[in-house]
C-alpha cells in the first residue's frame, strides 16, 4: 500500500521507518507539508502513502501546540506499525524543523533521494523525490511538493502566483515522467477555476477524481472544518495525488484528520457589522484535512 499521512495502517512487513529529508524555509507560519510511506513489497501486496499538512498559525500557542503536536505523534504510531527509528525522527522534528519545512518519509528502503527547486519559485518551493525499494524489479518513485501558496494582499489584492503554479506542475510531471511508476503528492495549492485542470499526460491520473468521482474532495474547506469557522467561505481540492502506474493499481483513497481533537480548543475573535466578537472553536490536526492513498501491486 502506499500512503501519505494519518490514521490506521495495513499490515506492514516489519522494516524500519526512515526519515528522508526536511528541507527548510521561512514563512510566517510554520507548516510541515510531508508525504508518509509505509508498507509492502511482495507480488500482490499493498503499499499505503499518505500526504499531510502539519499547519500551526502563530496565534497557535504553547498550550495549544504540545497536545496538538501529541495527536499528530500518536497519527504517526497508528500510521507506522514498526516504531523503532520514530522516537528518533519525532525527536529530530520537535528540534530541528523551522517555521516551513518539506519532508518526505518511508518505512520502506530508499535506494536514491532528492530535492530540486523549482526555477521559477519565489517561495523557496522543490520537489523532492524519493526512490523506494519496493523487492523486486519494480521501481517506484513517490514525490512531494508544496506549489506556490496564493498570497492576496493590499493594494490589488491579485497576488494569486496561478502561472507560477501551472509551470511548476509541469515542471514537476516532467521530472517524473521516465519513471515507470510515479506518484506524485502534495498541498498543491490547486484552483481549478483559475488554474485551469491540472496538466496530467496521457497514462496519469488523478487518484481522488478516479477512485471518487462526484465527491468534492475539498481538503480546505471552512465550513467543514469547524477550526477554520469565522474564516471566509473557502472550500477547495488543495491537495491531491497524482499517479501514473504500470506495475500497481489504485486501491482506495480516504480523507483523514477530519476529526477534532478532544478537549482542545482557542479563541478567535471575528468582527461582524463592526462589532467582534470572540469564538471558541475546536482544534483539528491542520487546517487541512490529509490524503491517503492505497495501490497494490499487479
Amino acid at each position: 500500500m502506499l500512503r501519505a499521512i494519518h490514521p490506521y495502517t495495513p499490515r506492514s512487513v516489519g522494516r524500519s521507518a526512515q526519515f528522508c529529508a526536511a528541507r527548510h524555509r521561512l514563512v510566517r507560519s510554520w507548516a510541515v507539508p510531508c508525504c508518509l510511506v509505509s508498507s509492502c513489497t511482495t507480488p500482490g501486496g499493498r503499499i499505503t502513502s499518505s500526504s499531510y499538512r502539519a499547519h500551526a498559525p502563530r496565534w497557535f500557542q504553547g498550550a495549544i501546540s504540545a497536545p496538538r503536536d501529541y495527536v499528530i505523534s500518536r497519527m504517526l504510531h497508528r500510521l507506522w506499525s514498526t516504531m523503532s527509528a520514530l522516537r528518533w525522527l519525532l525527536a529530530v522534528v520537535t528540534w530541528a524543523v523551522p517555521e516551513y519545512a518539506l519532508s518526505c518519509m518511508s518505512k520502506l528502503p530508499l535506494k536514491r533521494f532528492s530535492c530540486i527547486p523549482f526555477t521559477n519559485s519565489v517561495m523557496g518551493r522543490e520537489l523532492c523525490l524519493a526512490d523506494i525499494d519496493v523487492g523486486g524489479s519494480k521501481k517506484l518513485i513517490v514525490a512531494t511538493s508544496h506549489l506556490e501558496s496564493p498570497c492576496p494582499a493590499p493594494p490589488r489584492w491579485d497576488q494569486m502566483y496561478s502561472k507560477e503554479r501551472v509551470a511548476q506542475a509541469n515542471e514537476a510531471i516532467n521530472l517524473l515522467k521516465d519513471s515507470p511508476n510515479a506518484i506524485f503528492a502534495g498541498d498543491m495549492n490547486w484552483d481549478d477555476r483559475l488554474d485551469g485542470a491540472f496538466p496530467l499526460p496521457d497514462g496519469w491520473i488523478d487518484a481522488w477524481l478516479e477512485l471518487r468521482p462526484g465527491e468534492n474532495g475539498w481538503t480546505y474547506d471552512t465550513k467543514a472544518n469547524q477550526m477554520l469557522s469565522g474564516n471566509r467561505t473557502l472550500q477547495k481540492r488543495l491537495d491531491r495525488f497524482m499517479c501514473n502506474l504500470h506495475d500497481f493499481k489504485v486501491d482506495g483513497i480516504e480523507m483523514i484528520g477530519v476529526e477534532a481533537i478532544p478537549g482542545l480548543s482557542y479563541c478567535k475573535e471575528k468582527k461582524v457589522r463592526k462589532v467582534f466578537q470572540k469564538l471558541v472553536l475546536p482544534v483539528l490536526p491542520s487546517d487541512h484535512y490529509g490524503l491517503l492513498l492505497t495501490i497494490s501491486s499487479l
